[in-house]
């Protein structure tokens, strides 16, 4: 990863990433817990890292949550069950199957082709999370 790529994810990281977890807290009415493995996004590039992890990482799960926060028993649901959120940039020279949607142990992980090659969207997500909340 280049000093480019470095400096794409220190603005997001201070930037879309701070927006969708203030976002997100507001949805659900709590703190939610939120990763992100930031090393995988270094085979992806800058365009990339700056326009599509918002888009289809962030954005994605939280048009998910926001689907499902649409009362209060479903923010209840998602506060109580959901203790963190993990999202993976999936590589982009793997194979689109090897992106995935889990839900254990409280844990959601959103392993995603940002780059638009094995891509899940905000339905996968919860579908994943309903079925099991």
């Amino acid at each position: 990863m280049g000093l480019q790529e470095r400096r794409a994810i220190e603005e997001v990281k201070n930037g879309q990433f701070v927006n969708f977890t203030s976002q997100l807290n507001e949805i659900t009415g709590g703190n939610m817990d939120v990763e992100v493995d930031w090393d995988s996004l270094a085979s992806h590039s800058v365009h990339t890292i700056s326009n599509q992890l918002d888009r289809r990482g962030f954005q994605y799960v939280l048009d998910a949550i926001k689907n499902i926060c649409v009362d209060d028993m479903g923010k209840e649901a998602i506060r109580e069950g959901v203790k963190k959120i993990v999202i993976i940039a999936k590589d982009p020279n793997t194979d689109s199957r090897e992106a995935y949607v889990k839900f254990v142990d409280g844990v959601l992980t959103f392993h995603n082709g940002i780059d638009g090659n094995g891509v899940y969207k905000d339905d996968k997500i919860q579908e994943v999370l309903e079925a099991a909340l």
